[in-house]
């Protein structure tokens, strides 16, 4: 796994607490290899990753089939575009994931296998494990 995010954001967490309770290895790549694309496609194959958070302002950057290992790929921190999740479910393991910091890192997760979506929209998903989401209703 990489950790993509700073260490100051709260899914540099998800990214330690994750591979830590899996057994993965964590790789840190240096802040030049984040900001060259090139050099961050380098980095994940040399390294071998196979699992990434990335937020979808990145992966526009980025072609998935640059990316030798690759299996899955989560995209939070804002939202996703229809044809840019498109591009990339269908070469790995899609998730969309969302997540208010006052409530979890992560608290809702979208499969990107599930077909039902609507035209515009990529959906943040269904509630995990011991969490519930309410729609405000404010009309």
């Amino acid at each position: 796994m990489v950790q993509f995010a700073s260490i100051s954001f709260d899914a540099a967490v998800w990214e330690v607490f994750t591979s830590l309770l899996v057994g993965a290895k964590l790789y840190i790549p240096k802040k030049l290899e984040i900001l060259d694309h090139h050099l961050f496609v380098k980095f994940m194959n040399d390294k071998k990753i196979t699992t990434a958070l990335l937020p979808p302002t990145y992966i526009r950057y980025l072609t998935p089939e640059n990316f030798s290992s690759l299996k899955r790929l989560i995209t939070g921190g804002s939202a996703i575009t229809v044809d840019l999740m498109t591009k990339w479910k269908q070469n790995l393991l899609y998730l969309n994931a969302y997540g208010p910091t006052e409530d979890s890192i992560i608290t809702t997760v979208w499969k990107g296998l599930e077909e039902n979506i609507q035209p515009y929209i990529v959906p943040i998903g269904r509630p995990i494990p011991n969490h519930n989401v309410y729609i405000l209703n404010t009309s």
